[in-house]
């Protein structure tokens, strides 16, 4: 702390308590420095008090609540009754919904404030409550819809993984032997080999990925 020009090392706890009492207490001021002849204080209480602000408490924040109706409704719906039956704060419901959707639309929509600037749309959510708030419960409601899906989807897709996976084992294994014989071929036939590779090469099939 800085007093007309001269500088106060204060502790931790005297820095806490100076910037943030104790409901009830006066604000402690810092300790003012004093000549060595023990002059007075060269800046006194008032003249603290009166040109800083009065401390923000982190104890006490006051934060306006979550908006309503911004979400289309089957997701507000939703909010307010995963809220409702685990009996949670709102907000903790819309912060998981939040964080699904975002899942969701990732690698589809990206966020461009500015030409030349983007962002992904992921979104990761924190709930700084204590145990046992439902945290967890809440967040497996919400993200319930999300991971089914994922499921369902694995199961429909796995026959057609299995296949591409199998045709290009099947290709790969054909480029090599190709490959092979061209290596240790003298004949004409070098030229017809090395297109066929390239052939096979651009027709491997991509694998299917789960979504």
């Amino acid at each position: 702390m800085r007093l007309r020009g001269q500088c106060v090392r204060l502790t931790k706890r005297e820095a806490a308590e100076a910037l943030f009492p104790q409901k009830g207490d006066a604000p402690k001021s810092a300790p003012s420095p004093l000549s060595n002849n023990g002059a007075e204080q060269s800046t006194s209480e008032t003249e603290i008090s009166a040109s800083s602000p009065d401390p923000v408490s982190l104890d006490e924040v006051i934060l306006p609540d979550f908006p309503k109706n911004i979400f289309p409704s089957w997701v507000n719906d939703m909010v307010d009754a995963v809220a409702a039956a685990t009996e949670t704060p709102r907000e903790l419901a819309a912060m998981n919904a939040l964080a699904v959707l975002g899942t969701c639309c990732q690698k589809i929509f990206v966020v461009c404030p500015h030409s030349g600037y983007q962002e992904p749309v992921n979104i990761w959510g924190m709930a700084p409550m204590e145990s046992g708030n439902r945290k967890t419960a809440v967040m497996q409601a919400m993200s319930h819809p999300l991971l089914d899906y994922e499921c369902c989807q694995a199961e429909v897709l796995k026959p057609k993984i299995v296949q591409d996976e199998s045709d290009r084992k099947t290709m790969e294994a054909r480029i090599q032997t190709l490959r092979t014989h061209a290596a240790k071929s003298n004949s004409g036939d070098f030229g017809d080999q090395q297109r066929e590779i390239a052939e096979l090469e651009k027709a491997l099939p991509e694998i299917t990925r789960l979504p």
